[in-house]
């Protein structure tokens, strides 16, 4: 029996988000900015890997 590759690898840019790291300046919420990482935690195995990814989605790089 051969393991099966269950893992995929994702990057997302969560924006200028208002955290502790920019004292709180970002224009954007935790909640906007975790929209897009959540997304990526949370698709299928059959779906692609190896995305970075922002706001709007996938990003070509």
């Amino acid at each position: 029996m051969q393991p099966v590759n269950e893992q995929s690898n994702h990057a997302a840019c969560p924006g200028f988000t208002a955290t502790a790291l920019n004292n709180f300046n970002g224009t954007r919420s935790v909640e906007e900015g975790a929209r897009e990482p959540v997304r990526l935690a949370l698709i299928g195995p059959d779906e692609p890997t190896g995305t970075f990814s922002d706001e709007d989605g996938p990003v070509a790089w």
